[in-house]
């Protein structure tokens, strides 16, 4: 495997530690294990546990970005079809990976920390998404505010499925009852 391969494979094993884990029980011992590859491997690619977790983190806010960004440009006929898409990619992103979205924001939660770059990058993904609901009808602040209230319920849900009630955490799993949620949140545009 090539530089490059090893580094992948230990960002995508530190993704599936993270998620059976948690961030911080997502230890050195347990993603070298995953992954196939030594400590050294660690060290020399990453440094360090910390920066591998920071690199982790921000390669899964990019390819969140880059999705995003892919859904924004498709093309739409509707409005409506473009949130569909985007909210049904964020809920079923944090159905598939709750630790990691709890591990993007946990400084947020535990330190009061909200200038991290998942926050950020959060935000200007907001911005973005704003600025294209914007092109068909003038932008307002309560556009705004109901897609920033829309998308952190949606990924909430995901990350916390027992907020709908007992039975929500297979309910999900359920395409229907996804998109019965998503609709719910679209009529309120």
């Amino acid at each position: 495997m090539s530089s490059d391969e090893i580094k992948n494979q230990i960002i995508l094993s530190t993704i599936n530690v993270i998620e059976r884990s948690g961030i911080k029980n997502a230890t050195v011992r347990k993603i070298v294990e995953e992954a196939g590859v030594n400590i050294a491997a660690i060290n020399y690619h990453f440094g360090s546990k910390d920066r591998l977790i920071n690199e982790t983190l921000r390669s899964t806010l990019m390819e969140m970005k880059k999705d995003t960004l892919a859904i924004l440009e498709y093309g739409f006929k509707s409005e409506k079809e473009m949130l569909f898409s985007l909210f049904t990619y964020y809920l079923e992103g944090a159905i598939r990976y709750p630790n990691i979205i709890k591990g993007h924001f946990y400084g947020s939660f535990v330190d009061n920390e909200l200038n991290s770059p998942s926050f950020n990058m959060l935000n200007e993904l907001f911005d973005s998404i704003s600025i294209v609901l914007g092109s068909k009808r003038k932008i307002e602040v309560e556009i705004q505010i109901k897609l920033r209230a829309a998308i952190s319920s949606i990924m909430f849900i995901g990350i916390f499925p027992e907020i709908l009630g007992p039975s929500s955490k297979e309910e999900l799993k359920k395409p229907e009852f996804r998109n019965k949620i998503i609709d719910q949140f679209i009529n309120n545009f």
